[in-house]
């Protein structure tokens, strides 16, 4: 019999394991599927949140630091669609400094009741393009949107998780981009022996640039960021553009 993975989760929590981690082993995985993924986002709802409120300063200025980055990548009107969007509270914050007025934002997670408690959170934080926002459930590798459907593609520690799939997913972001993919993600290459250790054992993804070159895409800038919340899992901001111009 199939194990039941969503109560496999629930254990882990109960006892204080990392979910992902403790389903890998229990389900014989090697890398995080996006039903793993799913099981330990929706378990963890509401803590994004929590460390927001708790953390108000550092939130906030690790989002003008990503507003600083995407601002020279969007226009006035540009439908915007941020991948792994979770509880909103990095989109809400990096969306109000952007101080550009957008056409719309998709805020696309494969968490339901994270992005229910998301847009709570938007309505207070994300200022007036709170009323251009969307939800949408997805794995982000099967997003449910046309081709060239959205202007500019943003994530934030979206696309860690999936190890393995890099390629995969960074086929399906350009296929739904027009013009730019702007992703705040760890990156493997630049980071340190023991932090290198550490985003194998979470089957977290490594070499980006090179999976968007396969994917159909062109690596413009990878950029790390001075602001992050864990030095073992360095952030850098990648900009890719679809191969052939839109």
């Amino acid at each position: 019999m199939k194990p039941d993975a969503r109560k496999l989760g629930e254990e882990a929590l109960k006892e204080g394991k990392n979910i992902a981690s403790a389903l890998r082993d229990r389900l014989g995985s090697d890398r995080n599927t996006p039903e793993i993924i799913e099981i330990a986002y929706d378990l963890q709802a509401g803590s994004y949140i929590q460390f927001a409120e708790d953390n108000s300063d550092y939130v906030r200025s690790y989002a003008r630091q990503l507003a600083h980055h995407l601002r020279r990548h969007v226009k006035a009107s540009d439908v915007l669609l941020d991948i792994g969007a979770g509880e909103l509270t990095n989109l809400s914050f990096m969306i109000d400094s952007l101080d550009i007025e957008l056409g719309r934002v998709i805020a696309c997670d494969i968490s339901e009741p994270r992005l229910q408690l998301g847009r709570l959170f938007a309505e207070r934080h994300m200022g007036s393009n709170f009323a251009r926002l969307e939800t949408l459930k997805a794995d982000i590798a099967k997003i449910p949107l046309g081709d060239q459907s959205v202007d500019v593609l943003t994530s934030n520690h979206a696309i860690e998780p999936n190890g393995g799939r890099e390629e995969e997913v960074l086929r399906e972001l350009l296929r739904v981009s027009r013009r730019k993919l702007v992703l705040f993600e760890p990156c493997f290459e630049i980071a340190s022996e023991e932090a290198q250790d550490r985003m194998a054992s979470h089957a977290y993804i490594r070499g980006l640039g090179d999976a968007a070159q396969r994917a159909g895409g062109i690596l413009e800038s990878m950029t790390p960021l001075e602001i992050v919340n864990n030095p073992l899992n360095p952030t850098v901001c990648f900009v890719i553009a679809p191969a052939l111009p839109r």
